[in-house]
This record gives C-alpha cells, sequence and structure tokens, in this order.
C-alpha cells in the first residue's frame, strides 16, 4: 500500500470512529431521556454526554493541530473512570438484583453498553489520532 492511502485510511477510520462515538452518544443522551432514573442522575449523564462530546472534538482539533493531544486522551481516561463510577451507583440506586434478570436489568444492562461504547470508540479515535499525527511528521 502507498503512503497516500495509508493516510487515507487511516484518516477514514478516525473520522468513522469520531462519528460512532457521537452518534452512540446522542442515542445514549435520548435513551437517558426516556429511562426512569431520578433526575439528578439523569442531569449527571448529560453533563457526562456533553462532555464526551466537546472532548471528541477537541481530539479533532489536537489532531489537526498536532499538539495538546495528551490532554484529550487525560480526559478520555478520567471520562471513563466517571463512567464506570455512575454505573455502580446507578445499579445500586435501583436496587438491581442479579438473581433475576427482568426489564429493568435489561434497560439497565442496555444503558451502561450505550454509555460504555462512546468511550471505547473514542479511546480508539484517540490511538488513531496518534497514529495519524505519528504518520505525518
Amino acid at each position: 500500500m502507498e503512503n497516500n492511502q495509508k493516510r487515507n485510511l487511516l484518516n477514514m477510520s478516525y473520522y468513522a470512529l469520531i462519528i460512532g462515538a457521537i452518534l452512540f452518544s446522542v442515542v445514549f443522551f435520548l435513551r437517558t431521556t426516556f429511562s426512569t432514573l431520578p433526575i439528578i442522575i439523569q442531569i449527571i449523564y448529560y453533563v457526562w454526554t456533553i462532555a464526551l462530546v466537546l472532548n471528541l472534538l477537541f481530539d479533532v482539533y489536537c489532531t489537526m493541530k498536532h499538539r495538546m493531544k495528551y490532554f484529550s486522551g487525560l480526559i478520555f481516561l478520567i471520562l471513563g473512570v466517571l463512567c464506570s463510577i455512575m454505573a455502580i451507583v446507578v445499579f445500586f440506586v435501583q436496587g438491581i438484583s442479579l438473581e433475576i434478570i427482568g426489564t429493568n436489568e435489561i434497560t439497565y444492562f442496555i444503558n451502561i453498553a450505550l454509555s460504555i461504547s462512546p468511550v471505547v470508540l473514542g479511546i480508539y479515535a484517540y490511538i488513531f489520532g496518534e497514529k495519524i499525527i505519528n504518520f505525518n511528521d
């Protein structure tokens, strides 16, 4: 493969991951809106989702400018840890037992999967952005 083709493939993969993460964030945002979670938890999830989307856009900016990329990675790490903490808190707030899987539990696991997916895609986008920067240098 030529260098030009590799660069195009990296760019397409990077922006596809960014778009995928933003779409999962929007779906999660809508899913949280129509869930039965307490309002305070919904607001925390809204703030977290908005911070994730802003960090994705910041990652694109950092990749284009070839600087401050480590800030974006650090923010992704913090958002991932917050996602895990929020999942545990929501788990205990809803009082879900692991013995019987019912409608609430399935809804909970769908919400958690939708909250983890944008973070994972964002981390992969960060890695691809690093490869783009290293490829261009």
